[in-house]
C-alpha cells in the first residue's frame, strides 16, 4: 500500500501536465499536497524548477499521455524493485515527454534537517529610564512597574499617557533586541513600530516647538498631525520632519545607507546642506554623502509592520541580512558571488525560516543547512 499511494499522485501530477485533470482529482491532488511539508517539497520542485515551462511546452508538442501510460505499464512490472530502492518519499515522478516521457526524481529528501529549529523573533524590549535603570518589557511585566513612569504596558505595546503636566522633558530609550520586535505609543498619539536590533531615544512628554526622537535601526512611524509641533526623526547626520504622515526608516549603523519612505502624506528629508521633499509613494537614500530620491513599491520597505517579509529581486545577501536580525541567526558564505545571486520571494514573519529557505533551494542556485543557529549557503 506504501507503494501505491505516490505512484498515484505522479498519475495526477502527469495528467496536469496535459490538462487532464477533473475537478476531483485536482482536489485530490492538493490534499496530497497540503498533507505534508514533505509532499508540497516534491510538488514544488517539480513546478519551480528552472526547466519546467520547456518540459510543459514539449508535453503539448509531443503525444505525452501515449508515452507516458506505455511507461506506466512497463514501471507496474518494476514497482516493487523501485520502492524498495528508493523509498515512499524519493518516488515522485516528472514527466519529460520525450518519447519514454518521464524523469525519477531520486534526490528529493528535506534540505534542511528537521532538528536544526530555529524559531521567529517575539515582542521584546528594554526599557532604559531616565535614572539610567533598565525595565524588560514583556507582557508579563506587572504595570506597577511603570507607575512612577505614567505608562502602562498593553500586549506588546508600550503606551505613553498624555500628559501637561511636566514642563522639563525626560528621555527615555527603547531597546529591541536581534530577535525581537516591539510597539511603542507616545504621549502625543504617534505610533511607533520597532524592528529587531533597534534602539529609540523619546521624551516622556512633548515640550517646545517640535516633537524630536533619535533613531539608531528600522521603524516605522504613524505620526499625529500637529501643525504647530512638527515631528522630528533624527538618524546620525539625517533628520525627517513631518507634520502628520506614516513613513519608514532603515538607519542601521553598519547598512552604507539610509532609506525613508513615505507611503502616505510628506516629509522633509535634510542632510548638511542637502534637503528634499518626499511624497506618496517616494524614498530618499542617504548614501556616502548624498541625498537621492525614487519612486518605490513602498510595501517592499513597510510591510514586515504588518507581519510580512517581501523581497522582489533582492540579493541573497540583503535578504539573509533582514531575516538573520529577526531569527536571530548568523550566516556563512561558502562562496562570497553566492551573496549576489537574485531572489523574491515573501516570508510571514511568524513562519518558519527553514520553509523558506526549503522554497529557494526549490530554484537549484543554493543549498542552505543549519548547525547551532547558523546558516551555511553554499552552492546547488
Amino acid at each position: 500500500m506504501r507503494a501505491k499511494i505516490p505512484w498515484e499522485y505522479a498519475d495526477l501530477i502527469a495528467k496536469k501536465w496535459s490538462d487532464g485533470l477533473n475537478p476531483e482529482e485536482e482536489q485530490l491532488l492538493q490534499q496530497w499536497v497540503d498533507a505534508s511539508a514533505e509532499n508540497r517539497i516534491l510538488y514544488e520542485r517539480v513546478v519551480a524548477g528552472e526547466k519546467f515551462a520547456d518540459y510543459q511546452q514539449k508535453a503539448l508538442e509531443h503525444d505525452f499521455q501515449s508515452a507516458y501510460e506505455a511507461f506506466r505499464l512497463y514501471a507496474k512490472t518494476r514497482r516493487h524493485h523501485l520502492w524498495k530502492r528508493w523509498g515512499m518519499v524519493a518516488a515522485i515522478l516528472i514527466p519529460f515527454a520525450l518519447g519514454i516521457g518521464l524523469y525519477f526524481q531520486k534526490d528529493v529528501s528535506i534540505p534542511l534537517s528537521q532538528s536544526e529549529e530555529i524559531c521567529p523573533g517575539k515582542y521584546q524590549a528594554v526599557l532604559t529610564l531616565a535614572d539610567g535603570s533598565e525595565l524588560f518589557l514583556s507582557s508579563s511585566l506587572g504595570q506597577d512597574s511603570l507607575k512612577q513612569i505614567s505608562a502602562v504596558v498593553h500586549s506588546d505595546t508600550l503606551i505613553y499617557e498624555k500628559s501637561t503636566e511636566k514642563l522639563q522633558a525626560e528621555f527615555h530609550k527603547i531597546e529591541i533586541p536581534r530577535g525581537g520586535e516591539y510597539m511603542l505609543k507616545l504621549a502625543d498619539g504617534t505610533r511607533v513600530w520597532l524592528n529587531a536590533e533597534t534602539e529609540l531615544k523619546y521624551p516622556v512628554a512633548f515640550t517646545g516647538h517640535q516633537r524630536k526622537v533619535y533613531l539608531k535601526g528600522e521603524a516605522y512611524f504613524e505620526v499625529v498631525r500637529d501643525s504647530l509641533h512638527p515631528f522630528v526623526v533624527a538618524t546620525g547626520e539625517q533628520e525627517v520632519t513631518v507634520l502628520g504622515t506614516t513613513f519608514a526608516i532603515r538607519a542601521y549603523a553598519e547598512e552604507k545607507e539610509i532609506l525613508t519612505t513615505l507611503e502616505t502624506g510628506k516629509v522633509n528629508v535634510r542632510v548638511a546642506a542637502e534637503e528634499l521633499t518626499l511624497h506618496p509613494g517616494q524614498q530618499s537614500c542617504f548614501s556616502a554623502g548624498h541625498l537621492t530620491v525614487e519612486t518605490v513599491n513602498t510595501s517592499l520597505y513597510t510591510a514586515w509592520h504588518k507581519g510580512i517579509f517581501i523581497f522582489q529581486n533582492e540579493f541573497l545577501e540583503d535578504i539573509l541580512i533582514t531575516l538573520s536580525r529577526w531569527y536571530n541567526i548568523e550566516v556563512f558564505y561558502a562562496q562570497e558571488d553566492l551573496k549576489h545571486l537574485r531572489f523574491t520571494g515573501e516570508l510571514l514573519r511568524y513562519d518558519r525560516i527553514q520553509d523558506f529557505l526549503n522554497r529557494l533551494e526549490l530554484l537549484e542556485k543554493v543549498r542552505f543547512t543549519i548547525k547551532d543557529r547558523t546558516v551555511t549557503v553554499s552552492a546547488y
